[in-house]
């Protein structure tokens, strides 16, 4: 009765012309025997056959998942599915994954998880892509195949845009930085379109108007002009703007002091005789020091 119970044994048809439908138990296999009593009312009678139910591989079983969404360089995060075999234990279920995008998830995007029955799946896109892939789970028992499949959708986002960072520079009073060069760039901008603009935390050490860019597309350069006999440090910021976001970089520039000789000025011009002395009024003559710094013995 285990394979087939004696519900499942139906007889029919009439007179002398009868019928028997015998039902085995849905994934039972195996022999019985099926005996049918004809009786008189008096005297019965058995008819006994044997009914044998071969065994089959049943295909492995993997529930559904549904549609994902999520937006650029974001992981789905673990999506839960159950597998299971009524002939084969779960242990022994092998899971294929596959994407029909590979630009957008590639197959090492997709990692299986779990154990058992209850398995879990996690999508992460590739970086800076958006579209719509559809991913197909097959689990096989070895012999037979079942398959699931659903579609991950990517956003668009905006990516900030980059920029290289510069290192610290030191120089002397009245002298310059040079060309620095550094790099720009963005996802879904054109460098070209980018904006990029640079400050100084000490405009009087170094006017705004003295950090000059320059360069092309994601080439670029600045170059750092102290205001003249200054010194000092400023922090120089370069920022990079796509219309929407900014990003910045900063470095150091330190303006080392250097003594600066005197200087005489509004000398007035001199003619004289031959051999005849030059007298010449103090008050006539001007003296400064870009340093304002006047020695002790300091004479004309």
């Amino acid at each position: 009765t285990t394979l087939v119970p004696n519900a499942n044994v139906t007889l029919g048809g009439s007179g002398p012309s009868r019928t028997v439908n015998v039902v085995p138990v849905t994934n039972s296999s195996g022999v019985t025997t099926i005996t049918i009593n004809v009786s008189d009312g008096s005297i019965v009678t058995p008819i006994t056959f044997q009914v044998t139910v071969n065994a089959v591989d049943d295909p492995p079983t993997i529930t559904a998942i549904t549609n994902q969404t999520v937006p650029e360089d974001t992981p789905t995060g673990a999506l839960p599915f159950t597998i299971g075999d009524l002939d084969t234990p779960v242990g022994s279920l092998t899971i294929t994954p596959s994407s029909s995008n590979t630009t957008l998830v590639p197959i090492a995007g997709i990692v299986i998880g779990g154990s058992g029955a209850s398995r879990t799946v996690q999508i992460t896109p590739a970086a800076n892509q958006t579209g719509v892939t559809t991913i197909t789970l097959t689990v096989s028992d070895g012999t037979v195949t079942t398959a699931t499949d659903f579609d991950v959708t990517v956003t668009g986002v905006n990516d900030p845009p980059t920029i290289t960072t510069i290192t610290d520079r030191t120089i002397n009073e009245d002298s310059q930085t040079g060309t620095i060069n550094f790099t720009i760039g963005d996802a879904e901008t054109a460098a070209s379109a980018l904006i990029v603009t640079g400050t100084s935390s000490n405009t009087t050490l170094v006017p705004n108007a003295n950090v000059v860019l320059g360069g092309s597309g994601t080439s670029r350069t600045v170059q750092v002009i102290p205001a003249a006999n200054q010194f000092g440090t400023a922090i120089i910021t370069l920022r990079v703007n796509d219309g929407t976001i900014s990003v910045s970089t900063n470095f150091t520039v330190t303006v080392n002091a250097v003594n600066d000789g005197p200087l005489i000025t509004n000398q007035v011009p001199i003619t004289i005789n031959e051999v005849q002395p030059i007298v010449l009024s103090l008050s006539q003559l001007t003296v400064v020091d870009p340093d304002n710094n006047y020695p002790a013995d300091f004479s004309l």
